[in-house]
């Protein structure tokens, strides 16, 4: 269905895209009751965008996986691939090395990967000791630098859904993203709902839109 009544809030959408494209990467913060349409608005723009190239990732926090690290960072790297529920543990590794490669992704970041999809090595990654700590850390980077080669080979819009859900670690994922996207070809859209309270607010290439009935 078309979407009415929300052409200024498309146009600003619109605007931040032209920016992220030219090199110049922009935040839009989406914030708006339950039901009041922010992920059709996101939608609108997806459909808008569709006949240039571009890469678009969609993020999805959920009620049930608060306590679940790297929850929606996790989903979208399982569709992205393809990993279906019936592929052996050698077909998951497979298909996500096929989609590494795109990005040329080192194979230490490609194990830190698996090890976040919880795919077992089976002796094609190189074994690593790392504290815990050491090991989100480095995973937190290896995300970022995917972000960063993606967006050199095309502009990428990041969607991320009901961001009142997330869990801490993936927080902290936006948030290094966030820090270096102004050189970036990257628009990223963030949808909550108003009692979320988003640590960007603020910065001169965020802008933040309320969404009203």
């Amino acid at each position: 269905t078309a979407l009415i009544g929300r052409e200024e809030e498309t146009e600003l959408l619109l605007r931040r895209w032209l920016r992220a494209k030219n090199g110049e990467g922009q935040v839009v913060l989406i914030s708006g009751e339950a039901g009041i349409g922010k992920s059709r608005l996101t939608a609108s723009l997806l459909e808008s965008l569709a006949p240039e190239p571009h890469t678009s990732l969609r993020y999805f926090c959920s009620p049930q996986h608060t306590d679940s690290a790297f929850y929606p960072i996790i989903g979208q790297m399982e569709r992205a691939a393809g990993l279906l529920h019936d592929d052996t543990p050698q077909q998951k590794l497979d298909k996500l090395d096929a989609l590494l490669a795109q990005t040329s992704t080192s194979i230490q970041d490609t194990a830190l990967i698996a090890e976040m999809l919880s795919l077992p090595n089976d002796g094609r990654y190189p074994a690593r000791e790392l504290t815990p700590q050491q090991r989100r850390q480095k995973t937190l980077e290896a995300l970022t630098a995917q972000v960063e080669t993606l967006s050199r080979q095309n502009p990428v819009l990041m969607i991320f859904e009901d961001v009142h859900w997330i869990e801490p670690t993936s927080l902290v994922a936006i948030g290094r993203l966030l820090d270096r996207i102004l050189t970036l070809r990257v628009l990223v859209l963030v949808t909550f709902r108003p009692e979320f309270d988003a640590p960007w607010v603020g910065r001169p290439y965020v802008s933040s839109l309320i969404i009203n009935r």
